[in-house]
């Protein structure tokens, strides 16, 4: 089954602008809105805070995972300052 075209240009420029949680989440949140018949400015509203939502939590696992590779870059001198052992570290290097 062909999707219609609107649909497909709408998914290329969401890839485009790099818009991940507009992309996966507009269907449902379009659903949703239509039941409750919310207005458009709602309906962006609610796919806006869906993409901070997911940006922060990107951005987080992204400054935890530099911070483990900055721990491996220099391990002697963080290790020396605040007393970690290298079984911690490996445990934080196994979660991802």
């Amino acid at each position: 089954m062909s999707k219609d075209p609107s649909v497909l240009l709408l998914e290329h420029h969401l890839k485009a602008l790099k818009l991940p949680s507009f992309l996966r989440d507009y269907p449902n949140v379009a659903a949703v809105c239509g039941r409750e018949r919310a207005d458009y400015p709602t309906y962006l509203l609610r796919l806006a805070e869906r993409e901070l939502i997911d940006r922060g939590r990107r951005a987080t696992e992204r400054e935890r995972l530099f911070a483990v590779v900055r721990l491996l870059w220099y391990p002697g001198a963080y290790f020396a300052i605040s007393g970690v052992s290298w079984q911690f570290l490996v445990s934080i290097l196994k979660s991802y």
